[in-house]
């Protein structure tokens, strides 16, 4: 959406093992010592088990590259952090979220919520995406 521009999502996915599980990183991993974490834990969709992390706080950088003032949110997932295979590929998503000089045009927590949700029980591993081995 082009008037959006308080979101932000990262993507990544390898089937390489790379360290620990997303839940068993030090705190100062998500919240880089600039915020709290407002939930950890786990739950399944669609036959997958999700870790999530999602914190609120002062993560985003000015354009000198020094840490604003500015608050937002920050939700991790990881998939498969410690057992990835070709089939079964470590996933790795992040959706950033700054809170708007304008609080009156901000998402709430709840509803980002829910957009975290819908976004992420979306996530699937296809069934056809290995019928050509």
């Amino acid at each position: 959406h082009n008037t959006i521009n308080n979101f932000y999502f990262r993507i990544d996915y390898n089937d390489f093992k790379e360290g620990d599980a997303l839940l068993d990183k030090p705190e100062g991993y998500v919240t880089q010592g600039r915020g709290h974490t407002l939930y950890k834990g786990t739950r399944e969709s669609n036959g997958l088990l999700l870790e999530e992390w999602i914190a609120k706080g002062q993560f985003f950088l000015n354009e000198d590259g020094s840490y604003s003032d500015d608050w937002g949110y920050v939700f991790s997932l990881g998939i498969h952090m410690t057992d990835p295979t070709y089939k079964t590929p470590q996933l790795r998503l992040e959706m950033y979220y700054k809170i708007p000089d304008d609080e009156t045009q901000a998402y709430s927590e709840k509803q980002l919520m829910v957009i975290w949700r819908e976004i992420t029980n979306s996530i699937r591993i296809r069934g056809s995406a290995f019928e050509n081995e």
